[in-house]
């Protein structure tokens, strides 16, 4: 599949770490998120229902010692797998886990309820966006 075929804006989330909405596939990273697998784990889910896994994640150039060390922001490449199509309970549940997984408080009160109550991806989307 081409990235023609992503409906954006799209939400990026990777299981036990974290989601937000995104209007182009993701670029840049750091050597610690490839550390921990956020992009190894990356999906997003578009505006039309479509769910994207990665599959190949890598950056650019070869990473230097000072990248790692310093954690610099680097270009990375995102290689993805053909689509499926879950309905939106189950990526919103999804998201609800992380929302309940997060020790920072990172998401607003009532997300979950917002979250779950939509009843279509760009709806769902919306929930996110609205809620800051």
């Amino acid at each position: 599949m081409t990235l023609d075929a992503i409906r954006f804006p799209a939400i990026a989330f990777s299981p036990g770490d974290s989601f937000l909405v995104v209007h182009e596939l993701p670029s840049i990273g750091t050597p610690l998120s490839f550390k921990r697998g956020y992009f190894s784990a990356l999906q997003l889910y578009d505006s039309a229902g479509a769910l994207w896994r990665v599959i190949r994640a890598e950056p650019e150039i070869p990473l230097s010692s000072l990248d790692r060390l310093l954690n610099r922001r680097i270009s990375i490449r995102l290689q993805l797998g053909p689509p499926e199509r879950p309905d939106v309970r189950t990526v919103a549940n999804q998201l609800c886990a992380l929302v309940d997984a997060d020790p920072d408080d990172l998401y607003p009160p009532g997300i979950k309820a917002r979250l779950l109550s939509a009843p279509s991806p760009a709806d769902l989307i919306r929930a996110i966006t609205d809620a800051g």
